[in-house]
């Protein structure tokens, strides 16, 4: 925090102080406390709650989220998410403006209907109810909003806990761009299922202005997020919302696609795979990476001992889209495919942020697991950092070439 702002990190307030300085009432205060979204940071001699400068972006998080609609418990889960400050506030810029915007569409909907009831009010008997389903639709975008929110803030809090936790400091981002062949040339690049854009925002310094590259996702939150992250870096960047298993673009139309982390989460993975053929130029190169089935092993192993039916969502596609069997899949629509594999490790001396990434991979992990068993998942994880000062963790995956021949 700056020195002119209104209060010191270091500087501790009574729950009182704290209300009064936030625009809260105490009530509210200890009602957060009791829910367990905002703990004080320590007590005096007398048994008071204190609360230290750090709080205050804890509150105005909780604060704006119960505005954008979500329940007590969800908000718990995701103010626990462990992000940069800056990070976790353009989430709530993006998903206020579209709160705002859909406000504004919902009386936009209800001054059409209301027009459309007093002008058929004097010409027929009956009034058009099926007319009212504009407002419903605006209305429900709400949900949209929301699922937005937790997927772009999941996101984060994964990415934070590998640049924090990560024993290679280049990161993976930078690794799979060293390996990736392109040209000093016009060039077009596909990147789909390109989430918030950070593959991009990692290597911001290196990518020539000669190229065009197309971001798309399924996700119109995912999109805006890439914008927000890549507004005034150097590149000629374009939008698309767009599913791989059915591409909206001309044949032959891509140097390069590439697709990262993403291909287990898709149902048909050869028409993908077909589609990527079809827009990708002869000759053009496209790039995919996924995880072992050794990534993030040390999770799901102390996860299975607490609760065998819960897993994670990330790293425990068995079945689906892993190094061991994605060769194959893959050569059924392109022949020629070369893999290099990434190692590497997390070592997380914070118990915290290893529940919080655990609960950011699948909302059922929070869900489901009792009190009880969190708990004991929490003992589990500071037993081991306690005996040797982290707990490590297995990252394998691997980057696939596959060229267009």
């Amino acid at each position: 925090m700056g020195k002119n702002n209104m209060y010191k990190e270091t500087q501790l307030y009574t729950a009182g102080q704290f209300a009064q300085m936030a625009g809260v009432s105490l009530r509210t205060v200890r009602y957060y406390d009791e829910k367990g979204l905002l703990k004080p940071t320590s007590y005096n001699e007398a048994g008071y709650r204190l609360y230290n400068g750090e709080k205050f972006e804890r509150i105005q998080r909780i604060l704006t989220l119960k505005y954008l609609g979500f329940s007590l418990d969800e908000i718990k889960g995701l103010v626990n998410q462990k992000m940069k400050v800056d990070r976790a506030i353009n989430i709530q810029k993006e998903a206020v403006r579209q709160k705002i915007s859909q406000m504004d569409n919902i009386l936009k909907a209800l001054d059409a209907a209301e027009d459309m009831f007093k002008r058929e009010e004097g010409e027929h008997d009956e009034i058009q109810w099926e007319k009212f389903t504009d407002v419903i639709k605006a209305i429900n975008l709400q949900e949209q909003i929301l699922e937005q929110f937790k997927s772009s803030s999941s996101l984060e809090c994964r990415i934070d806990f590998h640049d924090r936790f990560g024993t290679d400091k280049r990161g993976f981002h930078k690794w799979i761009f060293d390996r990736i062949e392109f040209k000093d040339k016009n060039i077009r690049v596909l990147d789909s299922g390109c989430g918030d854009g950070t593959f991009w925002l990692k290597n911001k310094d290196r990518i020539p202005n000669k190229w065009t590259i197309v971001l798309s996702d399924m996700s119109q939150g995912m999109i805006q997020k890439a914008k927000e992250n890549l507004k005034g870096i150097d590149g000629n960047f374009q939008y698309r919302i767009a599913n791989v298993e059915n591409l909206p673009f001309k044949d032959e139309e891509f140097d390069i696609v590439m697709v990262n982390y993403m291909l287990q989460f898709v149902e048909d993975r050869n028409r993908a795979f077909k589609e990527i053929k079809r827009v990708l130029k002869k000759e053009g190169t496209f790039y995919t990476s996924t995880f072992s089935r050794k990534h993030m092993k040390e999770l799901r192993e102390t996860l299975k001992e607490v609760n065998e039916n819960v897993k994670l969502t990330l790293g425990n596609t068995i079945t689906g889209f892993v190094i061991e069997n994605a060769e194959e899949q893959i050569k059924e629509v392109f022949s020629k495919v070369d893999m290099e594999k990434y190692e590497g490790s997390l070592r997380v001396d914070d118990t915290q942020s290893i529940l919080n990434y655990m609960f950011s991979t699948s909302a059922k992990i929070n869900e489901v697991l009792s009190k009880k068993e969190i708990k004991t998942l929490r003992k589990k994880f500071q037993s081991v950092i306690e005996e040797e000062g982290y707990f490590n963790i297995t990252k394998e995956s691997g980057l696939f070439k596959c060229r267009n021949i």
